[in-house]
């Protein structure tokens, strides 16, 4: 009985955990992509009308 408890408290926390994790990694890499792609846009756009 008491290996069974740690064990069973363990797996549920660990599962949330786990898929919050996944979703802030996911996300995190998503919008700094999309604001380093934005950025690279809008220098190109400003370099080429100074030229």
């Amino acid at each position: 009985m008491s290996a069974a408890t740690p064990i069973r408290a363990n797996s549920p926390p660990t599962g949330t955990v786990a898929s919050s994790s996944a979703l802030i990694l996911t996300k995190t890499p998503a919008t700094g992509d999309g604001i380093s792609v934005s950025t690279l846009s809008v220098d190109t756009s400003t370099s080429g009308s100074s030229t």
